[in-house]
């Protein structure tokens, strides 16, 4: 199967949103538990004034180790969250392009397995199926038979037990 470039990239986003909150998590809480050291914990109070460095060996390690979490904790976060607003927009525009593109070949074909589709748009069909799960429930009408295991709304059907997607007007 040939994968385009547009597949390539929302394959890039699709790992990149997996990541990202387990990330933002890990970062989150070892920056709260690092800031608690500092503000409730005297020994380790690098915002007072006159704070001085132990002269025994390992809470001078652990004091250092605490003040450089804090600031790499928190300065993930930053870059973090800078990333994400940036990176978000081409998302938005490239996950348009394939929708778009989706929706037609769709509409034309009525019925098409989810393979077929992610060969002819060049899509990893994982990634498709993720997408278009969204797609249908996007705007909160949709149904899913549990029996059957179909996802249906937005004038789309998918049929997980098949892997068949159908177009319903």
């Amino acid at each position: 199967m040939q994968i385009t470039k547009l597949g390539k990239i929302m394959h890039l986003y699709i790992v990149a949103g997996r990541i990202t909150p387990r990330l933002f998590c890990i970062l989150m809480v070892t920056g709260i538990t690092t800031l608690v050291l500092i503000l409730g914990v005297p020994q380790f109070s690098l915002n007072q004034a006159g704070f001085k460095v132990s002269t025994y060996g390992l809470m001078a390690l652990a004091q250092a180790l605490v003040g450089i979490l804090l600031f790499s904790s928190w300065g993930g976060i930053l870059l973090l969250t800078v990333l994400v607003v940036v990176f978000i927009w081409p998302e938005i525009i490239f996950e348009i392009i394939l929708r778009k593109k989706v929706l037609e070949i769709i509409q034309s074909q009525k019925d098409i397995f989810l393979s077929d589709l992610a060969k002819e748009v060049g899509v990893y069909e994982d990634d498709l199926g993720i997408l278009l799960k969204h797609w249908i429930a996007r705007r909160n009408k949709f149904h899913i038979d549990r029996d059957k295991r179909i996802y249906s709304g937005n004038n789309l059907s998918i049929d997980l037990m098949n892997k068949k997607i159908s177009w319903k007007e």
